[in-house]
């Protein structure tokens, strides 16, 4: 089957050990291997993996699953990703991939520390990209010395061990659904797993990140395992895919009849997803030398024990003096590490001065003494500059200079994550969240700040409102940040704006009181002139605006508090609407009489929704009107209107279904099988939903028909290779 582009295969350096990306089988054109014998150096070509996989998009408009592998002399490791962020340009889960393949070429290794530290640069990486979208992903990575494999996993991609007919291993995905199974609350049940999409833990995750490694497995000739991404395993159950592996001999085999299983329960939508197969024909088989390695280790050690006993005089006091001081040194080490973990900068930099002065007193500069020694001065000198960095970025803050504080802090991250590719454990002693945190909240701080300067302004400038809405704000997000003494400060300055505020209103409602009194005067006398105006109106016949006239006159009258008056113009509102009414009805038939006639024109055109539009307009007229015969004649056409469009999108479904059976045909044609068995179970399947059944059973015989064209062909295949 053809892989997605997001998993296009890709070969590693040339320069390197043997392996690559995408295929189980061993590159024609490979290096030798660097050394002889049975060493590490030769596990891959004294053993036998093989390995398939498929990765498509489904219905979905893009593939954001990945998968790849590498293959070298002494390891081997698969990965497998899937993507759940929106970018439509960078694949998150190919970014994490990429990521752990590539460290692993530089270090390969099964050791659980190093697989941990791998998948956690993978999600750093996807937070560092990520930009207007928050990079995410799930991934599943599995590495092997050809006789044991051990496995890390983030997310729910998943992972299946079988031997023979049974199920040896089934990973554990880090979702709300397995948390409720571990905690007994909901059974363990595949094919109603609500809950698998809710992840606790995956990459790019915002807080706290947790792998999960597993322990060693032993691998043994034949054994098959299986990666797979949710899209993938959410509809193929572990008995299905024990099930498909009876009779398998290869992983190719073995993938093609799982993706049909998978597409035998698909409707029209389908996830992208996933799935490889690697089938391990022959592990690595060590000789057991025990036996003669324990008595030359018995002759050498003996002969050590009479040297050493002689080179221990000499030695003694210089390595009982230089073990004191390397004691010394790490015990500064380990009290400056607790005050970093403590956040007492200060005192931490004082233990790593300490520290840093007695490593000075090591004796030695050449040799593995001299590197020994180089290597805790550097690691020293390195925890001493982050934490100056972490001292200085906190001085900054508390002194309000928030843009310098930020830079500071990620200097500081960044060269503790730069130092973290050699040793993971620095970032778990700095505490990567909390200094995250400081940048984020000196955001806040600021935003605080500037609130509250913009605020004094307003207040200053009598714009009361605005400047409390900004004071209220920065209060309220000083007591979501914890600080009460600067919730109490701004609500002082609240206060204050109060005060002022009311003052200055009182000096307006007075003012305003006088003036209003002198309005009303006015307003009384405008308004009886306009309500003189009205009853010329009304004499002369022009009824809508006498109405608008009369009632501004009627409102206005309410507002001075004039009930009388307005009760009495109430009386000429009532007698001229009367005269609009008997005048308007006719003008109301008429119109809709027309939206009638506009409606028979767009069903001539075949125009139905603009027919039935008109139609329904029509009809709301008429029932304004009251006019019961003229709503059933527009009822009538509606109803005509309706049957006739359901038809026509009858007849355009169907034809699209046909296009769908067509293609098909022309695959068909073209010799391919699988893409035309595609097309005519996707027409079945639609043309099932509309219950066409003649239809449903003339594709059934078909697909039936493709099926046995595809099985000559793979005779016809066989044959040749078995004569070719």
């Amino acid at each position: 089957m053809a892989q997605a582009a997001e998993s296009a295969a890709r070969k590693a350096k040339p320069s390197g050990p043997i392996g690559k990306y995408g295929s189980g089988s061993p590159s024609s054109n490979a290096d030798p291997p660097k050394r002889a014998g049975m060493g590490p150096g030769l596990r891959r070509l004294n053993s036998n993996f093989s390995t398939k996989f498929i990765s498509e998009k489904g219905t979905m408009p893009k593939n954001k699953d990945y998968f790849g592998f590498v293959e070298l002399d002494g390891f081997a490791c698969w990965a497998v990703a899937e993507s759940f962020d929106n970018d439509s340009k960078l694949v998150s889960a190919r970014l994490a991939v990429e990521t752990v393949l590539n460290l692993f070429e530089k270090k390969p290794t099964i050791s659980k520390r190093k697989l941990d530290s791998y998948v956690k640069e993978a999600h750093n990486q996807l937070k560092i990209h990520s930009g207007k979208f928050q990079f995410k992903a799930s991934i599943m990575v599995v590495a092997t010395n050809y006789k044991q494999l051990r496995y890390a996993n983030c997310g729910n991609c998943r992972l299946h061990i079988f031997r023979g007919d049974a199920l040896t291993h089934k990973s554990e995905d880090q979702s709300l659904y397995q948390d409720m199974v571990k905690q007994g609350q909901i059974p363990n049940d595949e094919l109603h797993a609500q809950e698998t999409r809710n992840l606790l833990n995956y990459l790019g995750k915002a807080g706290p990140m947790q792998v999960d490694v597993s322990k060693k497995i032993d691998l043994y000739d034949e054994d098959v395992f299986v990666l797979s991404t949710w899209g993938f395993w959410e509809k193929v159950t572990t008995l299905e895919m024990l099930d498909s592996l009876e009779d398998c001999g290869d992983p190719e085999e073995y993938v093609e009849l799982l993706q049909d299983l998978f597409l035998s329960k698909q409707e029209l939508t389908v996830n992208n997803y996933t799935v490889a197969a690697v089938f391990t024909h022959k592990t690595y088989q060590v000789k057991d030398n025990r036996k003669k390695i324990i008595l030359i280790a018995s002759i050498v050690l003996a002969a050590l024990l009479v040297a050493g006993t002689i080179l221990g005089v000499i030695l003694y006091r210089s390595a009982v003096n230089r073990a004191e001081l390397i004691r010394t040194i790490g015990e500064r080490e380990q009290r400056a590490n607790i005050h970093l973990q403590d956040r007492r900068f200060d005192s931490a930099l004082n233990e790593y001065d300490s520290a840093i002065e007695n490593s000075e007193d090591l004796r030695g500069s050449r040799g593995r003494r001299g590197r020994e020694n180089q290597e805790i001065r550097d690691n020293l000198n390195l925890r001493r500059r982050i934490a100056q960095l972490i001292a200085d970025g906190e001085a900054l803050f508390d002194e309000s200079n928030y843009p310098e504080a930020r830079d500071v802090y990620r200097r500081a991250l960044a060269e503790a994550r730069s130092a973290a590719l050699l040793n993971p454990e620095l970032l778990d002693l700095l505490d990567p969240e909390y200094i995250e945190g400081q940048i984020e909240l000196s955001y806040d701080r600021e935003f605080i700040r500037d609130l509250v300067l913009t605020a004094d302004a307003q207040a200053a400038l009598s714009q009361f409102e605005l400047a409390l809405d900004n004071y209220e704000t920065a209060r309220n997000l000083a007591l979501d940040l914890g600080d009460i003494q600067l919730h109490r400060d701004i609500s002082l300055l609240m206060e204050r704006a109060k005060s002022q505020a009311f003052e200055a209103e009182s000096e307006r409602i007075a003012r305003e009181l006088q003036q209003a009194e002198q309005e009303r005067a006015i307003r009384i006398q405008e308004n009886e002139i306009t309500e003189l105006e009205a009853d010329r109106l009304l004499r002369e016949g022009d009824f809508e605006g006498a109405t608008n006239l009369y009632t501004a006159v009627q409102r206005v009258y309410l507002e001075l508090g004039e009930v009388s008056r307005a009760a009495a113009v109430e009386e000429k509102i009532a007698n001229s609407m009367e005269s609009i009414r008997q005048q308007g009805e006719d003008e109301q038939a008429t119109i809709a009489q027309g939206y009638l006639n506009l409606g028979d024109n767009y069903m001539i055109e075949s125009n139905f929704d603009r027919a039935l539009d008109n139609y329904r307009i029509a009809r709301d007229i008429f029932t304004t009107l009251r006019r019961a015969e003229d709503v059933t004649i527009a009822n009538e056409r509606i109803s005509i209107a309706t049957t006739r469009q359901t038809e026509a999108n009858r007849d355009a479904t169907i034809f699209n279904i046909m296009m769908i059976e067509n293609q098909g045909d022309e695959l068909l044609i073209n010799g391919d099988y699988a893409g035309a068995r595609e097309r005519y179970m996707q027409a079945q399947i639609m043309f099932r939903n509309i219950n066409e059944m003649d239809r449903v059973i003339a594709l059934e015989e078909k697909i039936r028909g493709v099926r046995e064209l595809e099985a000559l062909s793979n005779q016809d295949e066989q044959v040749e290779e078995a004569y070719g």
